[in-house]
This record gives C-alpha cells, sequence and structure tokens, in this order.
C-alpha cells in the first residue's frame, strides 16, 4: 500500500495466461472496486525492457494522484490486460 498516492495498493499479476489465476485477479479487482480501494495490478509486460521502472513510476503517479484525498472510481483496478489474453 502506498499512502503517499491515495493508498494505492500495488498488485503483480504475474501469471496471465493461467486462467484460474486470472479469475481470482478479476475476483480482486471486483472486490477493491467494491469496497473502493485504488488497486494498479501489474502484469509481466509492465516490466519489460530498460523503461520499465519509469513506466511503473507513472502509472503509480497517475492513479495514485487522481484522486487527490477526495474517492472516486478513477484509478480503482487501473490495469492493462495482458495482450494475447481472453
Amino acid at each position: 500500500m502506498l499512502p503517499s498516492y491515495n493508498h494505492l495498493i500495488v498488485e503483480y499479476a504475474g501469471m496471465p495466461d493461467v486462467p484460474a489465476y486470472m479469475q481470482g485477479v478479476r475476483h480482486k479487482e471486483k472486490v477493491y472496486e467494491a469496497n473502493r480501494i485504488p488497486a494498479l495490478f501489474l502484469y509481466p509486460q509492465d516490466l519489460a525492457g530498460p523503461e520499465w521502472p519509469a513506466r511503473v513510476v507513472e502509472r503509480i503517479e497517475r492513479y495514485g494522484r487522481a484522486d487527490s484525498g477526495k474517492r472516486s472510481t478513477f484509478g480503482y483496478h487501473a490495469r492493462r490486460q495482458p495482450s494475447g489474453y481472453r
């Protein structure tokens, strides 16, 4: 949890090719949304290439600060579905 970023939860979803695993990820997303908890899901492709640290920080800043104290649904379960995943 990142208190400085609207208590954003950052989760690594490292097995996007495993349907049962992704079912659990989708369940977590729904639980976070239902409880108005901001969450950012990262996937293996988010950590690829030499620029990945800057991209992750940019996403954390974008989704964690999008609300600046007033909770809304913007940025909750902010994730990019892995390419090729149904």
